[in-house]
């Protein structure tokens, strides 16, 4: 059941929420960043964080939280672990002319400043400036933990002019970051679209899993498309289909799943063996209120065209909604 913490809050899109994994006394949810309208109907880029308390329904929003912090930003992704919420990338203004799309690690800590929500100490924002081969700047990417926690998985995007199929591990001991892959070089198909945008993804085991978004480039004077209706993807370059990378063997699937609607900006979890996608744009550029379930199969070719050896035990199969 929902409840509204505060009615008169703004609409806020393409920011980022972190559920904090610690005791019951400090568990929270972290917002970040984002854009909405000001009174007066503008439309402008938040460097706000924002900490909600599911026990109490305690809500603070306060752009005076945790300075320094990182620049205003969109489109960016955070996620967290242990005690420290890590937020990558993202474009950082709009307007006629776009602003610049980022590249920067920041990390937020958290221990033992938040009880029930309360702030009781402080808390440190730290940005990675010494990491070098750091992945290009992007925004609309997809950002995962590792099966073993050790890292955090960045997937695609786009910085305005492309749209990225690399993939990069940020490692949290070693603070560095590795490019793993380039998928071009995987592809048997030239007519398969693996760089994509505005997509969701989630690990099942040691697979990545990517669902939807756009495959070329957006249109960057509508970027603010999910507050004006105007196209930000064209419709003929979405994609429903669904992407499955065994990270460890290095073996890639690309499934084109029958009646999965092609979303952009939608979200995704992995719960008890099945992905849920609820909401994003569909091709009408109206939004989604669907919960759409994908379930695991053991037969690859049932379900659709296969690009790659890929992975014969756990492929993605069925769909419905």
């Amino acid at each position: 059941r929902y409840r509204s913490l505060m009615a008169n809050y703004n609409l806020v899109v393409g920011h980022t929420a972190v559920a904090t994994n610690l005791d019951e006394l400090r568990a929270c949810f972290l917002t970040f960043g984002g854009i909405t309208r000001d009174k007066f109907g503008g439309v402008f880029v938040k460097s706000q964080l924002s900490i909600i308390c599911p026990q109490t329904f305690f809500w603070k929003s306060d752009s005076t939280i945790g300075k320094p912090r990182p620049p205003q930003r969109f489109l960016h992704t955070a996620i967290a672990h242990n005690e420290t919420m890590y937020v990558f990338g993202g474009l950082q203004s709009i307007g006629t002319v776009m602003g610049t799309s980022l590249n920067d690690l920041w990390c937020l800590s958290i221990n033992s400043s938040l009880v029930h929500g309360m702030i009781h100490g402080n808390i440190v924002w730290t940005e990675k400036r010494l990491l070098k081969n750091r992945p290009p700047p992007r925004f609309g990417h997809t950002a995962v933990l590792l099966k073993n926690k050790t890292g955090m998985l960045v997937f695609g995007g786009t910085d305005g002019q492309i749209v990225m199929d690399d993939i990069w591990i940020y490692t949290f001991a070693s603070d560095e970051w590795k490019q793993i892959v380039y998928w071009s070089s995987f592809l048997t198909n030239s007519e398969a679209n693996v760089a994509r945008f505005g997509h969701t993804a989630v690990m099942v085991g040691h697979h990545l899993v990517a669902y939807g978004g756009c495959i070329r480039p957006p249109d960057l004077h509508h970027v603010m498309g999910i507050f004006q209706p105007l196209p930000m993807c064209s419709y003929s370059f979405r994609t429903h289909s669904t992407i499955y990378f065994d990270i460890e063997l290095k073996k890639l699937n690309v499934l084109e799943i029958a009646n999965a609607p092609p979303l952009l900006f939608h979200q995704a979890v992995f719960v008890r063996n099945e992905i849920l996608v609820y909401g994003g744009l569909k091709p009408d550029d109206l939004t989604s209120d669907d919960l759409i379930k994908f379930r695991p199969s053991c037969n690859p070719g049932q379900y659709g065209s296969i690009i790659g050896t890929g992975c014969r035990d756990c492929p993605i199969g069925t769909y419905s909604a």
